[in-house]
């Protein structure tokens, strides 16, 4: 989804917006997901999960992104590093 937005955001208007549905569904995912471990305690109850889950889909696609013209996974891997050992530690 990532790749289709910035290379194709200025042709289809439709489009635009099916990539926007997109991501709005996987962010619900993911606030459910924040919503439910805070509910177990295993998510620091003083963070946003809505904001929480924007950051994720955001930094994740980003790390997608700046992975290609690296050629390598550091991004990925330092997202997943940040992600798991200290923002939902």
């Amino acid at each position: 989804m990532g790749n289709f937005s910035q290379e194709l955001e200025n042709t289809n208007e439709n489009f635009k917006e099916a990539l926007d549905v997109e991501f709005n569904e996987w962010e619900a995912i993911f606030l459910q997901c924040l919503n439910e471990a805070q509910l177990e305690r295993a998510f620091n109850e003083n963070l946003d999960p809505k904001l929480v889950g924007s950051f994720l889909i955001n930094s994740w696609h980003g790390a997608i992104l700046r992975m290609k013209p690296t050629s390598n996974t550091k991004p990925l891997e330092d997202f997943k590093a940040f992600v798991f050992e200290q923002l939902l530690n």
